[in-house]
């Protein structure tokens, strides 16, 4: 499903997997903005003052890619490690999709998995950043956020 954050506008897509009965709470990659979004991935009032919150999520997103992770580096050498796991797992069909152009559309379930292991293993403070560095860096692809769509 197609979410916006209410902040910024920036439209992505979630998973309805991730979201539970009582919705989900939700990071905006691009201006770092906790919400929270409804079982049917509409922005709901926060429940509490996020102000805080929201004033150091670029500072922790800066820390966060300087500091070494549980891995023994940054969250880019994580992500770089959770890659690699992904195209080992994946062989040459991983490689074909990319060259055929079909990447996001046969891995992308695949590449949310991976997000989410990365995400772990480098910390909850780990940004998208690094992630989408490597994913640059392993197959030359990048994450776009959505369009946002005309009101």
């Amino acid at each position: 499903m197609i979410i916006s954050c209410p902040e910024c506008g920036t439209g992505y897509l979630l998973p309805e997997h991730l979201l539970g009965p009582g919705g989900a709470s939700v990071r905006c990659p691009r201006c770092q903005r906790l919400f929270a979004v409804d079982a049917r991935g509409l922005p709901q009032a926060p429940a509490g003052a996020q102000a805080g919150e929201q004033a150091l999520a670029p500072a922790r997103e800066s820390a966060a890619a300087a500091a070494p992770g549980p891995a023994g580096g940054g969250p880019l050498t994580v992500a770089r490690a959770v890659l690699e796991r992904l195209s080992r797992d994946q062989g040459e069909a991983i490689e074909r999709a990319r060259d055929e152009r079909r990447f996001f559309a046969d891995f992308g379930p695949a590449l949310m998995a991976a997000f989410e292991h990365y995400r772990r293993e480098a910390g909850e403070d780990a940004g998208p950043g690094p992630f989408r560095e490597a994913l640059r860096e392993r197959w030359g692809v990048e994450l776009l956020p959505l369009a946002r769509a005309a009101d």
